[in-house]
């Protein structure tokens, strides 16, 4: 029950902080996202294409992206964007840019593929929770 009131809490206040990126491609709004699993965010991941162009901070083992235009290395500033911001991210990827991507994309908005008619609730479920318990635990650790 405590995460989901910190789930709620924090995605409400990510929204909050995103609404100046709203565009006709998006609408803030809060959304409660059910327990993930860290074991099937991965999973996720890697059959969802993610690595072809993000590498993970403190997973060695995923195969290195194929992208010319790779996106941003995940798993260490995760406790600065909750699981809110984490599953903005994935869902609204142009919601906010980062300068560097910009430039590489040629456009304000990400290159990133749009997952929202192709992935499940689940799925983003799980990715949230493998980035966020690992990335958690990377920085607990020092690394």
């Amino acid at each position: 029950m405590q995460r989901v009131i910190l789930l709620v809490t924090l995605g409400t206040l990510s929204m909050l902080a995103c609404a100046q990126y709203e565009s006709d491609d998006y609408q803030a709004t809060m959304l409660l996202l059910p327990e993930g699993e860290p074991d099937a965010g991965r999973t996720a991941f890697l059959s969802l294409g993610c690595a072809s162009c993000h590498t993970v901070a403190w997973d060695p083992d995923l195969p290195a992206p194929v992208s010319a235009t790779p996106g941003p290395q995940l798993g260490l500033d995760v406790d600065k964007i909750g699981p809110g911001g984490l599953a903005t991210s994935i869902v609204a990827p142009s919601h906010k840019v980062a300068e560097e991507y910009r430039r590489q994309a040629g456009s304000a908005r990400s290159p990133m593929t749009d997952y929202t008619r192709t992935m499940t609730i689940r799925q983003l479920a799980d990715l949230v929770a493998y980035l966020q318990r690992q990335g958690l635990e990377t920085k607990a650790k020092g690394g």
